[in-house]
């Protein structure tokens, strides 16, 4: 039962890294990779900045602490299948 446990959460975790590099490429994450690197330089304020750049997370927060709290109790269940079935 260990096994399908670790089978189980590995298939999670690659639905989840590939939705994520999916969704990355679809909204051109990896277009601008250099500007990051350069935002330390820039003579901007946080007061100054335009709405909509100061870097939170949005609307997307709440779907991502729904499929953190999915995750755990994936976790949960299978840990306690696992148990019962030593």
């Amino acid at each position: 039962m260990h096994l399908a446990f670790w089978i189980g959460w590995g298939l999670v975790g690659l639905a989840f890294s590939v939705g994520v590099f999916v969704w990355a490429v679809r909204t051109r994450q990896f277009t601008q990779s250099r500007k990051a690197a350069l935002i330390p330089f820039d003579d901007i304020t946080p007061e100054d900045a335009p709405p909509g750049e100061d870097g939170r997370a949005g609307g997307n927060l709440g779907l991502a602490v729904f499929f953190l709290v999915i995750g755990l109790l994936f976790t949960a269940v299978m840990l306690a299948l696992a148990l019962v079935n030593l």
